[in-house]
């Protein structure tokens, strides 16, 4: 064999032996419905994937005592772009990484704020409003058609206060 033929033969192996690139969810199954734990403290949570790679998320949540003394509704939505998806090759499990931009409106009373640049800031109540970044990590398990995930989303609060913040939260979804 000459040195082309090894090489043609290293990559080849090379490949077989890397994780593939795959598409996010099954075809058909690009709706998905459930819950996520954390900012807010509970909340419905919804992704429809336009194709491959570009969904929207949304969640729908209650803010519980503990975040801030808070206490009320908060929507988020999300555009998302998946910028890569690794499938081993068991293929039980497609794992992507998602990146994304959108917003978050809420509604609580009184509570105050422990910002971690700029101190301390009391709010009497009324709206919030912010723009997100969220960062993904999703586990979609094609058999089961379940997908759990965990988020951070860095922010910018723009109303009551104006600053740096971030959310995030676990959950798990089933896709129809």
């Amino acid at each position: 064999m000459n040195n082309r033929s090894h090489l043609f033969a290293a990559a080849f192996a090379i490949t077989l032996a890397l994780p593939t690139l795959a598409s996010a969810q099954a075809p058909g199954h690009s709706f998905g419905l459930g819950l996520q734990l954390g900012d807010p403290g509970f909340a419905f949570s919804g992704k429809y994937f336009f194709d491959h790679s570009d969904a929207i998320q949304a969640t729908l949540g209650w803010r519980t005592p503990y975040y801030y003394g808070a206490r009320g509704p908060l929507v988020t939505v999300d555009w998302q772009h998946r910028v890569a998806t690794v499938v081993p090759h068991s293929g039980r499990v497609h794992v992507g990484f998602d990146v994304g931009v959108g917003g978050a409106v809420g509604f609580v009373g009184n509570y105050c704020v422990h910002r971690y640049v700029g101190g301390e800031y009391c709010y009497d109540g009324g709206a919030e409003l912010a723009l997100r970044i969220p960062l993904a990590a999703s586990f979609y398990f094609p058999s089961t058609r379940l997908e759990a995930y965990i988020e951070l989303a860095p922010m910018l609060a723009v109303v009551p206060y104006f600053g740096p913040d971030f959310m995030g939260g676990v959950g798990g979804r089933f896709y129809f």
